[in-house]
């Protein structure tokens, strides 16, 4: 909140004074991966994914793995990290079929078209299997024709998954890429991870 309203040393504080709340009530391997991980978000709100994966990456928690995987972009190391979630308590069914929107999109911009086929399949059959907003979304990927503008503009999802979901579409239907590019663009308010990811695929050709 306070790295996004611009006042970095109040970011500072409010990371400084929870890991003082912390100290003597969790082990002090606790405290180094908390702060770890809210210095690697302080750092990625500041525009560094280099120092967000340099403080993730050692971090034992696979959804933080998953994040640094990808943000270095090795897709094979985050759909490992995307594996090892499903198997934990931290596995959610829909953000995990985002995850894969977001293999599929690194794995295709890696080359990789197998895989990423794999992901977007696995993404697509996902959204399927779940609430009717949700079913929407499957079906804009499995459409033979790029989506209109109004369809896209009218799922019931947040600005956030909006974004996700017009880079992938932008990838998936390439005659389309610019203009669903374009619109992934207006929703940079929020410049949590993947923001920084998804900003330099927009800015592929």
């Amino acid at each position: 909140f306070h790295i996004q309203n611009k006042q970095p040393k109040l970011a500072e504080k409010a990371i400084d004074n929870f890991l003082a709340r912390i100290i003597g009530k969790v082990s002090s391997q606790k405290i180094t991966q908390h702060t770890k991980h809210l210095k690697g978000v302080y750092t990625y709100l500041k525009g560094d994914e280099t120092g967000f994966i340099t403080f993730l990456k050692d971090i034992p928690d696979p959804t933080l793995q998953f994040q640094a995987a990808l943000s270095a972009h090795k897709p094979q190391l985050a759909a490992e990290a995307l594996g090892a979630i499903r198997q934990s308590s931290l596995y959610h069914e829909v953000e995990n079929d985002y995850k894969n929107l977001l293999l599929y999109i690194n794995f295709e911009l890696a080359g990789m078209k197998e895989l990423a086929a794999k992901h977007l399949a696995a993404a697509q059959q996902g959204f399927a299997r779940d609430a009717k907003k949700h079913q929407a979304i499957s079906q804009l990927f499995a459409a033979a024709t790029p989506p209109k503008v109004r369809e896209i503009k009218n799922l019931m999802a947040f600005p956030g998954e909006k974004r996700i979901i017009l880079t992938a579409l932008g990838l998936r239907f390439s005659q389309k890429r610019r203009v669903y590019f374009n619109m992934a663009k207006k929703y940079k308010f929020d410049t949590r991870f993947p923001y920084l990811f998804l900003k330099k695929v927009w800015n592929t050709r």
